[in-house]
């Protein structure tokens, strides 16, 4: 993620990174697995 763009893809108090989080962890327990979300 460029730098200019961290605060959209992060959101208000981490909203929208919570939200990613969130449906990574749904689709990985679908499959079985363990799913993480690193922004960098």
């Amino acid at each position: 993620v460029a730098p200019d763009d961290f605060g959209k893809v992060i959101g208000r108090q981490g909203r929208v990174a919570r939200a990613m989080r969130t449906l990574l962890r749904a689709g990985g327990a679908r499959e079985g697995r363990h799913t993480s979300l690193e922004i960098l």
